[in-house]
């Protein structure tokens, strides 16, 4: 058996639900708008509905008919419906990550330094909360000096630190 072999008789079907789906559906309809107009005549005069029993029929009728149309539509719904949200969700999935670009790429990078033991330069965060680039000595946001450069070993130390980290000695 071959890949597609239970598919041979598709187009035949799908071309018979788009011919008589719209015909069982519309009959349907008209019964029961027959029924109802019987139904609604019948008020006042005490006389019972004679046509009434084709809500029975046209119901089903009209059910089968919208449901042989939808399957008969089904794939060329699916694609239209597939080309109006594929641009949509192309372009919330491209904000979505350039907005996140430089968070997940910190991530993976930080991860990666890990496992290759590698201590890479942090991001530096300010007081104010902004998150600044390694290295940067001021804040990006406010301005703050965002390290304290020892007088002794000159060696840069967080801006928040009393002591040197290398030397031990007071930071101003």
């Amino acid at each position: 058996m071959k890949q597609n072999d239970h598919l041979k008789g598709y187009p035949k079907a799908k071309q018979l639900f788009r011919i008589l789906g719209p015909i069982l559906a519309v009959i349907g309809l008209l019964f029961m708008i027959v029924a109802a107009i019987d139904f609604f005549s019948a008020f006042g005069t005490f006389e019972q509905p004679d046509q009434f029993y084709l809500f029975f029929i046209g119901g089903p009728l009209l059910f089968f008919g919208l449901a042989m149309s939808s399957w008969g539509y089904m794939g060329d719904i699916a694609r239209y419906g597939a080309a109006e949200t594929a641009p949509v969700a192309k372009d919330v999935t491209n904000y979505m990550i350039e907005g996140t670009k430089e968070s997940v790429t910190d991530l993976v990078s930080g991860i990666a330094s890990e496992i290759h033991g590698n201590k890479g330069p942090a991001r530096v965060t300010c007081s104010c909360g902004e998150v600044n680039n390694p290295g940067a000595k001021f804040c990006d946001n406010c301005g703050k000096p965002l390290v304290k450069t020892c007088p002794q070993c000159q060696a840069d130390n967080d801006s928040d630190a009393r002591f040197c980290s290398e030397c031990g000695a007071k930071l101003n």
